[in-house]
């Protein structure tokens, strides 16, 4: 396990998150889909910010408009953290901090924002969203480690 450890697998996160920063958006339409509201959740791709502006003034259901607006804030989420990660991991890099650390913060950080991600996309209640907002700072942690 230790001569895995101390190979660089640290630049292979820089993708990972870029997913996880993308797939909360990957995701909205095929929710969509799978309410039956597929006419109604078509992308305009002329004006892209509008779309969940329209879902909500074409009556569609509050509770499917609540998620289609986590996924969209997940998704933006991720996309304020990705360079801060990808430049936490090029500077760890750069300054030959130790593959073991690098490979360890970086498994991490992931873990951690996998959680948070499927943690504010299914909260509901209050109480959920406590527990979210507690999980919020464990990756701006992690990323401050490196």
């Amino acid at each position: 396990m230790s001569s895995f450890l101390n190979k660089n697998y640290s630049f292979f996160s820089i993708p990972v998150m870029w997913w996880m920063a993308y797939y909360p958006a990957f995701w909205r339409f095929p929710a969509c889909f799978l309410r039956g509201e597929r006419h109604r959740a078509l992308p305009n791709s002329v004006r892209t910010r509008q779309n969940l502006v329209m879902l909500q003034t074409k009556n569609t259901d509050p509770e499917l408009f609540a998620k289609l607006q986590k996924l969209n804030d997940a998704h933006l989420n991720g996309l304020e953290a990705f360079p801060l990660w990808s430049l936490a991991i090029i500077v760890g890099n750069c300054a030959r901090l130790d593959n073991k650390t690098l490979n360890i913060s970086a498994v991490v950080y992931l873990a951690i924002r996998y959680l948070y991600n499927r943690a504010y996309i299914k909260q509901r209640t209050q109480q959920e969203g406590d527990r979210q907002y507690v999980m919020d700072f464990g990756p701006f942690q992690q990323l401050l480690m490196v």
